[in-house]
């Protein structure tokens, strides 16, 4: 008698272990070993098995293992529970049991379905594939079902996400704003439209002991727990605080009442789409940073600066006039723009601004840095843009929804 050397296959994904038990690995290799107890040509060599895959996809590591061993010819007999633990897909599943497993002399069994490639009928032959095409069509119907429900969920306001993000807390599925760390979220945004980078923003915040996101989340749910936390204490890190500047700018990741005023948010769009880098180590940028055009071409102008004995010297340019053939390239002081920046928005605007904080003059230690955020967010939440023309006058653009700050 001929033994047949078998791999005992298992499959669970990982909705049957939410709703189907008869479909567990446990009972899987209970109907298994109950069927081969008389079967004394067949010999179990080994048992293998895929936890958490989806039928519908053959790029599993156990079956790729079994495929691996039946090209060595360690092993020329399968064994599975039913045709739906071997797989969901059709076409792939007809093509291993009719095509590729008779070619390689492989032996096929499933249990539940009565089939058994070396000893089977015609009306047998006409069944598999009619089988086959059920357990596709009940795992794409079930895949309409759970994206259908998850669209519904999603449209009443749900949140679908395991943990609340930093700044929410979940209150019958729904996002609410958590009163303990909306105000940390809200300086965390506006830290960032004054011009400060994650970095900094990241290393005042573990300065000044705020709890991260990971150890708030331990404090309010104990079924917190991550893999990928190195340190015994988690920290703020650039990476946290650019989450944070994403979600509360993408309303199209949120759909629920947002920590941010929408002009807060419009602005905080803008100057993340347009900031420049820190230069010379500061832990922000200058105010104008993205906001000075020249009127001649249209273009950004940079901020340069330059020594003259212990002075420094700023001025803003722009580099396209002359590559554009149309002459010299266009500037202005730094000083003569905030005069008449500061003139606009005084009369304007009613608002005087100290430049001191705002360009953080002199030691970086002594200042004060919410004077230094209230006074980049008075021009931050009113102008748009500035234009410099030929003559250094400026033009400012104003928020047109926005009359006072």
């Amino acid at each position: 008698m001929m033994k047949y050397l078998t791999a005992i296959y298992m499959r669970i994904s990982k909705a049957d272990k939410n709703t189907l038990e008869t479909n567990s690995i446990v009972n899987q290799r209970r109907i298994i070993e109950s069927y081969i107890k008389d079967k004394n040509e067949i010999k179990v060599i080994m048992e293998i098995k895929d936890d958490g895959f989806s039928g519908m996809n053959f790029n599993r590591p156990g079956f790729n293992k079994m495929i691996r061993e039946i090209e060595k010819n360690n092993i020329n007999c399968v064994i599975v529970k039913d045709l739906s633990r071997f797989g969901r897909n059709y076409l792939e599943v007809g093509k291993y049991i009719e095509r590729i497993f008779p070619l390689l002399g492989v032996r096929f069994i499933s249990v539940m379905d009565g089939y058994d490639s070396i000893n089977h009928d015609e009306l047998m032959d006409l069944m598999l594939p009619f089988k086959n095409l059920i357990n596709d069509m009940y795992t794409r119907d079930i895949s309409i079902k759970i994206k259908s429900s998850l669209k519904s969920k999603k449209e009443r306001g749900e949140y679908l996400g395991a943990f609340p993000p930093y700044g929410y807390k979940k209150v019958n599925s729904k996002l609410v704003i958590d009163e303990n760390t909306a105000g940390i979220v809200k300086n965390i945004c506006h830290m960032a439209l004054a011009g400060f980078s994650s970095s900094f923003i990241a290393e005042y915040l573990n300065e000044i002991g705020t709890l991260s996101p990971l150890e708030y989340k331990k404090t309010t749910d104990n079924r917190y727990f991550t893999a990928f936390s190195k340190d015994k204490k988690a920290v703020w890190n650039p990476t946290a605080i650019k989450r944070i500047l994403e979600r509360e700018t993408n309303e199209n990741i949120l759909n629920y009442n947002l920590i941010l005023e929408k002009e807060e948010r419009e602005r905080l769009v803008s100057k993340l789409k347009n900031d420049v880098r820190c230069p010379c180590k500061k832990p922000c940028t200058y105010i104008f940073s993205g906001m000075v055009y020249c009127g001649e071409c249209g273009g950004n102008m940079v901020r340069k600066s330059m020594k003259k004995g212990d002075r420094e010297y700023a001025y803003y340019v722009c580099k396209d006039c002359k590559i554009k053939g149309l002459g010299k390239n266009n500037g202005i002081s730094e000083k003569k723009l905030e005069n008449e920046i500061n003139l606009e928005i005084n009369q304007h605007k009613k608002v005087k601004l100290n430049f001191d904080y705002i360009n953080l003059r002199g030691e970086y230690q002594d200042w004060d840095l919410q004077n230094l955020i209230n006074e980049r967010l008075k021009v931050i939440m009113c102008l748009e843009r500035i234009i410099v023309g030929r003559d250094e006058k400026i033009e400012v653009l104003w928020f047109d929804d926005r009359k006072d700050v």
